[in-house]
């Protein structure tokens, strides 16, 4: 047992003290401990937040919510308001743990938590997030639960939080179909260099045909990079389960496997992934499906900007401390218009199928 200092902080103003002195908050505690039980973390002391009057969840002027972090996620998941204004979020906290471990964590620790890569875990294995400089085991290991996107040659740890990622399911939606103003990002159907590639003659209004998903393949750029990917409604799935190449007077399946519905779709089309996404529009709607190198749109987390702020004014009558964190998240193509070869189409490193009439 490595020994530790413990402290209860009274208020805000002590605890955010104690912290800087580098002591470790604690709250539920059902991340940390595990972590201090195998020393993957060895705090040398530890800061009792839980008397702190950061449990409530209140309603703001613009209709949305404040969320204290000491809420528990159990209290949070059954809010009737959330519930109902954010249905995402509760289901997102209910399939996120036990009932017991939701009875004890906050929602504070569930956006803090560490990783469950793990290599992170087992410290006679090389990490970078443990251990800055050591290496990343997991890029050459065992690493099928981890991050195929927005990795870095350091680390391919995912996220462990199921909330954080329903908290940023919106933002998500905008790199898809924002506009480009009013603080939202350029979204991909929005892109200036977008080829939308036209529907074949007679087809259908709510299908996607074999020769659409070879069009598109024809026209996007860089095809050889690994940041390529398909992504598309889940409304869009069942036209390319049924889809097929004409071979004589039958057909062979384009998008099932050998043995059929009998085993697993291949979830890829041309050997790329398969992203399948509510952020997309409906089958039949341009954009119901894209083709996409990602490797060509930059999105921006705004670091210079963020800024977190406390205030002792704004609830001084209840001898409270309000916090809030304000982060910018921005993106944008990198393409401003598709470019033109010597010979042949246009390509773009983001295409799309026309709507469909």
């Amino acid at each position: 047992m490595r020994p530790f200092d413990y402290t209860r902080a009274e208020n805000t103003e002590a605890a955010a003290r104690q912290a800087a002195s580098g002591g470790t908050f604690i709250a539920g505690g059902t991340n940390l401990l595990d972590l201090m039980k195998l020393e993957v973390m060895t705090p040398e002391a530890l800061i009792d937040i839980n008397r702190l009057d950061l449990g409530e969840i209140e309603e703001t002027e613009d209709g949305g919510l404040r969320i204290g972090a000491l809420v528990t996620n159990s209290d949070l998941a059954n809010d009737a308001r959330l519930r109902k204004g954010w249905p995402v979020l509760s289901r997102a906290l209910l399939a996120g743990a036990s009932g017991q471990l939701r009875n004890k964590a906050t929602t504070g620790g569930n956006l803090l938590q560490r990783t469950r890569c793990l290599y992170f875990y087992d410290r006679a294995m090389p990490c970078n997030k443990r251990e800055p400089g050591t290496g990343c085991s997991a890029k050459e290991g065992f690493n099928r639960i981890l991050a195929v996107l927005g990795t870095s040659e350091h680390c391919i740890a995912t996220h462990p939080s199921d909330m954080a990622v329903a908290m940023r399911a919106k933002e998500d939606s905008k790199f898809i179909s924002g506009i480009g103003a009013a603080g939202e990002p350029t979204g991909l159907l929005n892109a200036s260099c977008i080829i939308a590639v036209t529907a074949e003659v007679g087809q259908g209004a709510s299908t996607v045909v074999f020769e659409n998903i070879i069009k598109m393949d024809a026209r996007v750029w860089g095809d050889e990079e690994s940041t390529t990917i398909w992504i598309a409604n889940r409304t869009v799935k069942p036209q390319l389960a049924s889809m097929s190449i004409a071979v004589g007077t039958g057909g062979m399946p384009v998008y099932l496997p050998a043995n059929g519905a009998a085993d697993r779709p291949f979830q890829t089309l041309y050997g790329r992934p398969i992203v399948f996404t509510e952020k997309c529009p409906a089958l039949g709607t341009t954009g119901d499906i894209m083709l996409v190198n990602l490797a060509h749109y930059y999105i921006g987390d705004g670091t210079a900007k963020n800024r977190s702020e406390r205030s002792i004014g704004l609830k001084f009558d209840y001898d409270q401390t309000a916090f809030r964190v304000i982060t910018y998240t921005g993106g944008v193509p990198m393409w401003r218009t598709a470019l033109t070869p010597l010979n042949g189409d246009t390509l773009s490193p983001i295409i799309s199928l026309a709507t469909r009439s």
